[in-house]
């Protein structure tokens, strides 16, 4: 469903992960429906409907933590998350990227990691820039466990913007030069 709604073509992505959903035996397969499930609330979301996507993103986390996917748990409450926030659910936005980082926070070398973690710095730098900083330093060094350089650059040039926003220009001119 991925490759059709890039193509554009959402009306047809809805019903294809509608039929994926249904077709998997959850019961036998839990990953696997967790899996099915993540697709139909991903296409959900991307088609502007975030109210309906989470609750596909609530089963696939209830199936994901049946399956023993801890991993897996992090990302689909990292993705509620963000349905939460287009929403317009700031407070549950928040909570949930909380929940996110509960759960990945034990995934040192995650990718999802560092994603929940800029998502994090993101949402409260304005309203909290110390708090985002604190965060982001996090982040920097859960970049780096990626061993991805663009998730370093990333992190370190997130950390240069809130530098910035602070008033902090030499700050910002290390974190800039460390970026390259």
């Amino acid at each position: 469903t991925a490759a059709v709604l890039q193509q554009g073509r959402s009306g047809e992505a809805e019903p294809m992960s509608a039929r994926l959903a249904g077709a998997v035996r959850s019961g036998r397969h839990p990953a696997l429906g967790a899996r099915a499930r993540w697709v139909r609330a991903t296409t959900l979301l991307r088609t502007g409907q975030p109210e309906r996507s989470l609750a596909g993103l609530r089963e696939a986390a209830a199936l994901f933590a049946r399956a023993g996917e801890t991993e897996y748990v992090g990302v689909v409450r990292l993705l509620a998350a963000d349905a939460e926030r287009t929403a317009g659910d700031r407070t549950a936005a928040l909570r949930g990227l909380h929940l996110a980082l509960a759960v990945l926070r034990g995934r040192r070398g995650s990718v999802w990691l560092h994603n929940a973690l800029y998502l994090c710095t993101r949402a409260v730098a304005d309203e909290f820039p110390r708090a985002a900083g604190r965060v982001q330093d996090e982040g920097i060094v859960a970049a780096a466990a990626t061993g991805l350089l663009g998730s370093v650059v990333e992190a370190r040039l997130a950390r240069g913007r809130l530098a910035v926003s602070a008033g902090h220009e030499a700050r910002a001119d290390r974190e800039l030069h460390e970026a390259e």
